[in-house]
């Protein structure tokens, strides 16, 4: 209460943050195999407009205090988190981080920092530093952008350091000309495990302008990886020391109808290539491409690509490879059709670059699917190589059969197997299915390994299954190959009007840091809330699943 900007009374009050980068306040009590029993507590503390403090004040059983404060600051423009975090106890562990955004010199500046010593989950008697920071500015021309980043890791047998600095500059001189620079300088050293240690240190160079002819595209390349000092084993990768080509189509030379009709690109170009230690070389290059696509009123549509390119190199060797790929499709019905395409590649001569080199391809698919009455779906595919005969292999590629049965929206059946026409066995044998039971649904996942003839996979989940105000959900995830669960999740809501009572038991017996979690919130249901059920201890998501497309 202010009277003439006087202070008169001041009342202590709380303050819970409700921003998506903020950590829940409510204190955290739990067991785990490395910290024991243990508590987490986190006070808030406003201060001065949009910044608040969170102070941690921790107990782990195992091992001791743990105390730290989280910055959440902004003022303006600029905004960011500094955070620090230490145990006393058994454990000497130490957390420095910082994440900070502001203006700066007409264009935008960010920095993240986090320093860790001996931290007891992953890095065990390290000290580790990882530093990242930019710069940008955008102009009407263009944009400039500088980056550093570095990583160092010390221990008391292994020691690393690897930096790089980079710098990115993209122009429009004018409305025909374009440039682009990039610009990268990375050094790394280590040392440890009784050696004399390892530093190399490198320049990247990478120049791009292009002019418009109108008629064409003329482009101009210089690409090097530049050794700084004397080193062993140094992997250039492929230098253009410079490319000079000159590029058209069909718009640009005769016209948007013509291009419709008959769409192609052309190029040319010179060029002085190296890949790694091998000596440089002249290539001149001619490169032809068409691509056309037609469909029909009836339902049918073929679509094809042709290409061709041709390499005259300067140690008296010439390489050309011709590629064409094509298809047709015939839609029956809106989920049937008809599916077949071919893919060919030849090379023929020689080329001295590893970048020009081709492989060979002579190979045809077919698809087919087909829909009946009653909500049932078959469908197979394949695919026949004719260069198996060269190899002295079985030309026919592997098969694989679906069968789904769909009656309704409330429940479905989906089949899926494999047959490997080479080794003359079924392989794998997918089932999904799901149904709706009121406002939930449950599925069901497995997965039969022909090879082993095992279940490999079966996972069951239920999702909003509800008993009056009582809401369920469960999963389960079955490793047949390790006769084990993956993970058992449950999960009850009690709805109380404008809140619910939520009791979470997740239990991953597998994974980092495997073990069971037992939960219990009141959650307001005005504010944002998640949780870790349905991820497992790998970070990923569990489901009914059990291969691609289901």
């Amino acid at each position: 209460l202010r009277i003439l900007n006087k202070p008169i009374l001041t009342i202590p009050y709380l303050v819970l943050p409700l921003n998506e980068t903020g950590e829940r306040v409510l204190p955290k009590v739990g067991h785990s195999r490395d910290e024991g029993y243990y508590i987490l507590n986190r006070i808030a503390t406003p201060l001065r407009g949009e910044t608040y403090l969170n102070n941690r004040l921790d107990y782990f059983s195992k091992l001791g205090a743990g105390i730290g404060s989280d910055l959440h600051y902004s003022q303006g423009s600029m905004y960011g988190l500094a955070r620090v975090y230490g145990i006393v106890g058994s454990v000497r562990s130490k957390l420095a981080s910082i994440d900070h955004r502001m203006p700066l010199l007409g264009g935008k500046f960010a920095l993240e920092s986090v320093f860790q010593s001996s931290n007891y989950l992953t890095a065990p008697n390290t000290r580790t530093l990882i530093a990242r920071s930019n710069f940008t500015r955008n102009t009407k021309q263009g944009n400039f952008r500088f980056t550093f980043n570095q990583n160092s890791s010390k221990s008391s047998n292994y020691d690393t350091l690897s930096s790089s600095f980079a710098l990115s500059d993209q122009r429009t001189w004018s409305p025909r000309t374009r440039t682009n620079l990039d610009l990268n300088y990375a050094t790394s050293q280590s040392s440890g495990f009784n050696n004399q240690g390892v530093k190399s240190k490198r320049l990247d160079l990478r120049f791009r302008g292009t002019e418009d002819l109108t008629k064409a595209e003329l482009e101009l390349l210089y690409q090097r990886a530049i050794p700084i000092g004397t080193q062993a084993n140094f992997y250039a990768g492929s230098d253009q020391t410079p490319m000079l080509s000159l590029k058209s189509d069909a718009r640009r030379m005769f016209g948007d109808r013509f291009s419709q009709q008959l769409p192609f690109t052309i190029g040319v170009s010179v060029a002085e290539l190296r890949d790694n230690q091998a000596k440089r070389l002249t290539r001149s290059a001619f490169d032809w491409a068409m691509y056309k696509s037609n469909s029909a009123k009836n339902g049918s549509s073929f679509t094809y690509n042709a290409r061709f390119k041709q390499g005259i190199y300067s140690d008296n060797t010439a390489q050309y490879v011709l590629a064409l790929d094509g298809g047709y499709r015939y839609q029956i019905a809106p989920k049937s059709y008809f599916n077949w395409r071919h893919t060919y590649l030849q090379p023929e001569g020689f080329t001295p670059l590893n970048i020009d080199q081709s492989g060979k391809s002579n190979q045809s698919y077919l698809e087919i699917m087909t829909e009946t009455r009653g909500g049932f779906r078959f469908g197979a595919q394949s695919g026949y190589d004719f260069r198996a005969a060269d190899r002295k292999s079985v030309p026919w590629q592997s098969a694989s059969l679906r069968l789904d049965y769909e009656p309704s929206k409330r429940f479905y059946v989906r089949t899926n197997s494999s047959y490997d026409t080479s080794r003359a066995k079924w392989q794998n044998i997918r089932l999904d299915s799901g149904i709706r039971v009121g406002e939930g649904f449950v599925t069901l996942g497995t997965r039969f390994d022909g090879d082993r003839h095992i279940w490999g996979n079966v996972n069951l989940y239920a999702e909003g299954l509800r008993f009056g105000k009582l809401k369920m959900s469960a999963l389960a995830s079955y490793n047949g190959y390790l006769k084990q669960f993956d993970s058992r999740h449950v999960s009850l809501i009690y709805d109380l009007h404008d809140a619910e009572a939520i009791l979470q038991i997740i239990d991953n017996p597998t994974g980092f840091r495997k073990g069971t979690e037992i939960g219990f919130f009141i959650r307001l249901k005005v504010l944002p809330f998640d949780t870790p059920f349905g991820i497992g201890r790998r970070g990923q998501a569990i489901g009914s699943g059990t291969g691609h497309d289901f």
